[in-house]
């Protein structure tokens, strides 16, 4: 029986694409949806309680596309920040250097769907675990009167 060699180094088929899906899944690509926060998860489950229609992780604008974190009627984007994340004023007193760049890049954001014609609202992580019943009651409003 022939004796197959490989060269030094290279790996068997099933090691390669063990190595691409691997990859494939730390990139998130603009069309792939991430996996929902938890707190992205509450606020779905009070639009589905509440009986208020809402898209999550909408597209919008074509080069580059920004995905909202939930649309509300037709102009309307809301957007979830955990307080550490997105380095909130009133939770984080002294940003790192990574916490400021965040910032610079979420006004850009909020930047681009205006500029879109969109409505922007930005709801924090210590707001949601703090006071919902305001938050909730806040959305069931904002849903009365753009959500349509």
């Amino acid at each position: 029986m022939p004796r197959v060699t490989r060269k030094a180094g290279a790996r068997s088929a099933p090691a390669r694409k063990r190595v691409k899906r691997l990859a494939a899944t730390k990139i998130r690509k603009a069309n792939r949806h991430k996996k929902p926060s938890g707190l992205e998860s509450t606020v779905k489950s009070w639009f589905d309680e509440d009986g208020i229609p809402c898209k999550t992780e909408f597209p919008i604008g074509s080069n580059p596309v920004c995905h909202a974190d939930f649309l509300l009627g037709k102009r309307t984007v809301l957007e979830l920040h955990g307080c550490h994340w997105h380095a909130h004023d009133l939770c984080v007193k002294s940003p790192l250097k990574w916490q400021q760049e965040r910032r610079r890049k979420d006004a850009a954001r909020y930047r681009f769907f205006r500029d879109q014609g969109f409505d922007v609202v930005v709801i924090w992580e210590c707001e949601v675990v703090q006071e919902p019943n305001r938050v909730r009651a806040m959305l069931r409003a904002i849903a009365a009167n753009k959500g349509k």
